[in-house]
């Protein structure tokens, strides 16, 4: 592997739609869940 390529995750990889389909649906269940999403992302 290049060390001066970046790696990009697979999250990232994901069309813009279908990330926040995934992010609307964990908010829909549980604001907890959906905070909890935004910390763990960059």
């Amino acid at each position: 592997m290049d060390p001066n390529k970046a790696e990009i995750s697979r999250l990232e990889a994901l069309p813009q739609d279908l990330v926040g389909d995934i992010v609307a649906k964990i908010g829909a269940t549980s604001a907890e869940d959906f905070h909890n999403r935004i910390l763990s992302c960059k």
